[in-house]
């Protein structure tokens, strides 16, 4: 492991991480073997935290692989019951993207796709092994229309109104469902958060690939340019999931062939090395993902991303009282996140997203707290908040600042 942060001190922790490899290795089941036979495991956290970051379907089938005898039999009926259910809906949501591929190619609709089914095959080598409670697939924006009335036989609806689909389309996000819970989002260019970094590249002429899967015809992405993406989605939501952290370290072990010198050409033309080395450190230090030496190196010398680790497995790591109340980090935490690693020239655009696009200028009890004004004085929050804010993601850069300069005086702390 890179880190030298107290991340893996506990026994549930290291047993988290022992079973979050995919094919686990016989060290990890040594380890695993010997955490439960000599620790009192606390099992509600271990599973609470393999709910949350929706890895239940690896870790539960590489604890029934442990030695017989090792788990309570109670709790090893309850794992296999989870894993078989999750089987039958994994192999549910393969019958319905061929359902709906099967119409798309009726209905002349040319598509890639990305995520889910396809995402559990070339990472994981099996749809049984990765959760995934919906499907991605990218269309043309002009078939649109057509692909939402091939969808309508297979019981898909649109879950918005004709209003807000018509707002939608604008970018490029639409969504539908089934009465029995499935879910496809459709999407015609590459959403809003993605395009910031990759800009507006078409999908169906850069980067992707043809290929056939179960008799189909369609794109996927190339393979460096999936693992750049893979960074991008973690990023996007702070790596608050294992799962995301595992696609990534599970891609990369099942395609030994990627072309790093590529990678690395690419993550420079977008400008997101640093995002790209993020996800890296985080599935080497984690999962043990395997990289080339001199990538490798880089990270352990790239003190802006190590910075951020705190950050990261604080919240794949909660108080044992909050695991089980887990909701989506808000938008300012989303964005402090997001300042840290990106272009000057974007941090820009994040802060007027930031300060007036879409935080809520009401003022609240961080405010308040902020600075206690006299009640008659109470309306004067209104213009505190946006200061406050400015003066709260300013302290990031100086703490990361602190952070870079202990590391530089003290590098014997750095990991090996």
């Amino acid at each position: 492991m890179l880190t030298s942060l107290p991340t893996w001190t506990t026994p549930e922790r290291r047993l988290i991480r022992a079973c979050l490899h995919i094919g686990m290795p016989e060290s990890c089941i040594q380890e695993a073997t010997a955490l439960i036979r000599d620790h009192e495991i606390d099992w509600e956290y271990v599973t609470g935290i393999m709910e949350r970051s929706k890895v239940r379907a690896l870790c539960y089938t590489n604890l029934l692989a442990l030695p017989h005898g090792i788990l309570d039999p109670a709790l090893r009926t309850r794992l296999q019951e989870y894993v078989t259910r999750a089987a039958w809906r994994a192999m549910r949501s393969k019958g319905e993207l061929i359902a709906i591929l099967r119409a798309f190619q009726g209905a002349g609709i040319e598509t890639v796709l990305f995520k889910g089914v396809m995402l559990a095959e070339a990472a994981y080598g099996s749809i049984l092994l990765r959760e995934f409670s919906d499907h991605d697939l990218l269309i043309r924006r002009e078939a649109a229309e057509a692909a939402r009335e091939a969808l309508a036989p297979l019981g898909y609806k649109a879950s918005h109104t004709i209003d807000a689909l018509k707002r939608l389309r604008r970018r490029a996000d639409a969504l539908y469902h089934t009465g029995d819970g499935l879910s496809l989002d459709l999407h015609w260019q590459l959403i809003e958060d993605w395009r910031n970094h990759l800009g507006d590249l078409d999908p169906f002429r850069e980067h992707t690939q043809a290929t056939t899967w179960n008799g189909f015809h369609i794109r996927v992405f190339q393979d460096e340019f999936l693992l750049i993406f893979l960074c991008l989605h973690g990023y996007r939501h702070q790596w608050e999931r294992f799962s995301w952290i595992v696609d990534l370290t599970g891609f990369i072990q099942r395609h030994p062939r990627l072309d790093w010198a590529r990678v690395e050409t690419l993550t420079q033309t977008y400008g997101v090395a640093d995002i790209v080395e993020m996800g890296l450190l985080l599935a080497h230090d984690v999962t043990d993902c395997p990289l080339p030496p001199h990538i490798l190196a880089r990270l352990q010398t790239n003190t802006k991303i190590c910075a951020l680790l705190p950050t990261v497995y604080s919240v794949l790591f909660p108080d044992k009282r909050l695991v089980s109340d887990y909701s989506p980090r808000g938008r300012e935490q989303t964005y402090r996140f997001q300042f840290m690693l990106v272009r000057r020239w974007f941090r820009v655009r994040l802060l007027y997203r930031m300060m007036i696009g879409r935080i809520d200028w009401r003022p609240n009890a961080a405010d308040r707290a902020w600075v206690q004004l006299p009640p008659p004085l109470g309306f004067l929050y209104v213009v505190l908040r946006p200061l406050r804010l400015v003066v709260q993601y300013s302290g990031s850069q100086v703490r990361q600042l602190r952070y870079v300069i202990a590391r530089r005086r003290t590098p014997g702390d750095r990991a090996n």
